[in-house]
C-alpha cells in the first residue's frame, strides 16, 4: 500500500490522514507543531461587519478550520469577496461553503503575492482588507495594502505551538524506511521543511527520508529541501490541493507496482 507521510500541524494532519485512508492509502503524520485557537480574535471576528464590497482573505486550510464559527454567516455577507491564497484552502472553503467560488491565483506559485496581483484584488477594486491567517505570517502585503490607504483588518486565529513526534511516529518512519517502495512526504511550508530535515538527522533517518519524493506547497519549500539535500521535488498541478496530488501520486504509485 502507498505511504504518504505529513508533516502539516495538527488538528489539520489528522483530518487530511483521514482522507488518505479513505482514499484506501496509508498516511504516517510526523507533525512538528500543533495548532490551538486564540479565542479572543475568534470572538472579534464574531462581531465583525462585512459587506461584500469587502475582501476576506483565508491564507490557510487552518484559517478556514479556526474560522467555522463563523464561516456561514461571513459567506452569506461577502460572497463574492471569499479570497483564498492557494488549492488546499480552496478546498477547504469549498467543502464549508459549497456553491462559493472564491478569489484566487490560477497557477503557481500559490502565494500572497500572486493573490495580491489579481484585478480583483487591487486596492481600488474593495473597501475592506480581512485577513484571516495564524499568529505569525508574512506582513509586507498586507502593509502595502495600508500603505495605499486601505482599511485593514488582521485576525490571528490561531497560535503554533512546537510538539516533537513520539516514538510511534518515529517508528512508522522507520517501518515506511524498511520497505522497497518509496513514501510520498506532503511538505506544506518553509518552516515544516526545516523542521522536517532537522529531525530526520536526529532521528537517524536522514538517509532513506532524503531520498523520498516531496510534494511541497511552493519554491520556497523546495529550495529548503533541496539545501538540506532532498533530492525530488514534486509540485501539485495546477488547480489542484496538495491532498488532491497526494491520492494521485499514491494511485499511480501503486499501479506501477502492481
Amino acid at each position: 500500500m502507498a505511504a504518504i507521510v505529513l508533516t502539516q500541524a495538527l488538528p489539520r494532519a489528522k483530518a487530511l490522514a483521514q482522507q488518505i485512508r479513505d482514499a484506501g492509502f496509508e498516511p504516517v503524520r510526523l507533525s512538528f507543531q500543533q495548532l490551538e485557537p486564540i479565542e479572543a480574535a475568534t470572538n472579534r471576528l464574531a462581531g465583525l461587519r462585512i459587506s461584500d464590497d469587502d475582501r476576506l482573505v483565508f491564507v490557510s486550510p487552518s484559517a478556514v478550520h479556526f474560522a467555522q464559527p463563523v464561516l456561514a454567516r461571513l459567506a452569506q455577507w461577502c460572497p463574492h469577496g471569499m479570497a483564498v491564497v492557494g488549492p488546499g484552502t480552496e478546498a477547504a472553503l469549498r467543502a464549508s461553503c459549497p456553491g462559493l467560488e472564491p478569489i484566487r491565483p490560477a497557477q503557481p506559485p500559490f502565494d500572497a503575492d500572486a493573490l495580491t496581483a489579481l484585478p480583483a484584488m487591487q486596492a481600488g477594486a474593495f473597501g475592506t482588507l480581512v485577513v484571516l491567517r495564524g499568529e505569525q505570517g508574512r506582513d509586507d502585503w498586507i502593509e502595502a495594502f495600508r500603505a495605499a490607504g486601505k482599511q485593514v483588518e488582521v485576525f490571528e486565529l490561531y497560535r503554533r505551538l512546537d510538539v516533537q513526534p513520539d516514538t510511534a511516529m518515529q517508528a512508522a518512519i522507520a517501518r515506511l524506511a524498511s520497505r522497497a517502495e518509496p513514501a510520498l512526504l506532503m511538505v506544506g511550508s518553509v518552516g515544516q521543511a526545516e523542521r522536517l530535515a532537522q529531525w530526520s538527522v536526529a532521528a537517524g533517518l536522514a538517509q532513506w527520508l532524503r531520498r523520498q519524493p516531496c510534494l511541497v506547497s511552493h519554491p520556497r519549500v523546495a529550495s529548503r529541501l533541496l539545501a538540506h539535500g532532498f533530492t525530488t521535488m514534486l509540485d501539485a498541478p495546477p488547480g489542484l490541493s496538495m491532498l488532491t496530488a497526494a491520492i494521485q501520486w499514491a494511485q499511480n504509485s501503486s499501479a506501477a507496482s502492481s
